[in-house]
């Protein structure tokens, strides 16, 4: 190492190297498509189909114009940041149906509790 390079820029920076000020790709989903991609997952397959594969899900964000194009990859890695993963699928299915069924008998009590006797 050159004791020049340590002095002008700092030894951490010379011995490390500096970290560079902007990710090398820019991301290709924001939060709230990331969101959408999470909730098309979770919701039933289109007709003819029993499950979503990744590619199936490309091709129907790319339909819905969530973005204009997608690789089966940065929806893996999305879906995988997200909690949902293939091999729980069906628990994270059922939890989400489970969620929604209270959710509904709750909103049914409030409503029978509102309304006049």
């Amino acid at each position: 190492m050159c004791p020049d390079i340590s002095v002008t820029v700092g030894f951490e920076i010379a011995l490390h190297g500096e970290k560079p000020q902007t990710p090398p790709h820019q991301k290709r989903l924001d939060g709230e498509q990331e969101a959408q991609v999470i909730a098309l997952r979770l919701g039933k397959p289109p007709k003819g189909f029993a499950n979503w594969s990744l590619r199936l899900l490309a091709e129907q964000v790319g339909e819905l114009a969530i973005v204009d194009a997608v690789s089966h990859e940065t929806l893996r890695k999305t879906l995988k940041k997200g909690g949902i993963f293939r091999q729980n699928a069906k628990v994270v299915d059922s939890l989400l149906s489970s969620t929604l069924r209270i959710a509904g008998m709750r909103r049914n009590e409030r409503a029978r509790e509102r309304a006049p006797q």
